[in-house]
C-alpha cells in the first residue's frame, strides 16, 4: 500500500479544521429598502468568553446630503441590546457623522465583554434618517484570543 495516501489525507483533514476556524471579523450592511419597522436588525456570535469585541457601525447617504451647507451632520440611532432569550440588556441613543457617497465607518463600542456570552441581537433604529440614507452596516471585530 503506498504510504502517501494515508498523509495526504491525515493533511487534508487537518487542513480543513483549521480553516473552520470563526474569523475574527463579521460584517454585515443592511440596505434601507430591506429593513422592518424601521430598524436595522443584526445578531452578533459574542461567544468567546476570553476575547473582547469592538464594534462600529457603518453608514452611506447619497451625495446631495453632504452639500457644503451640512458638513456637521449626523444621524441620530437608537440602539437597543438584546441577548439571545429576547431580554432587553441596553438601550442608548448615539449620533453618528452621515457619512459620505463612499461610506464611512465610525466606532461604536469598544473592549466589549458581554455579561453572559452567546447571540446576541443589535436593533439599530435611526431617528429622523435623511432622505438619502442607503442603509446601515455593523462591524464585529473579535480581539485578543487563542
Amino acid at each position: 500500500m503506498n504510504m502517501r495516501l494515508p498523509v495526504i489525507i491525515c493533511l487534508s483533514t487537518l487542513a480543513s479544521l483549521v480553516s473552520c476556524r470563526r474569523p475574527d471579523s463579521f460584517e454585515q450592511f443592511i440596505r434601507a429598502d430591506g429593513i422592518v419597522a424601521g430598524a436595522y436588525v443584526f445578531t452578533l456570535g459574542l461567544d468567546d468568553t476570553l476575547a473582547t469585541y469592538d464594534i462600529s457601525f457603518y453608514t452611506k447617504v447619497d451625495p446631495p446630503l453632504m452639500a457644503a451647507d451640512r458638513p456637521e451632520a449626523s444621524l441620530g440611532l437608537v440602539v437597543v441590546w438584546a441577548e439571545g432569550d429576547g431580554l432587553t440588556s441596553l438601550r442608548e441613543k448615539v449620533y453618528l457623522p452621515y457619512g459620505g457617497a463612499a461610506g464611512s465607518t465610525h466606532p461604536y463600542r469598544s473592549g466589549i465583554k458581554p455579561a453572559h456570552p452567546g447571540e446576541w441581537t443589535v436593533s439599530v433604529t435611526p431617528e429622523d434618517p435623511p432622505a438619502g440614507l442607503r442603509g446601515i452596516g455593523i462591524i464585529c471585530k473579535r480581539n485578543g484570543t487563542r
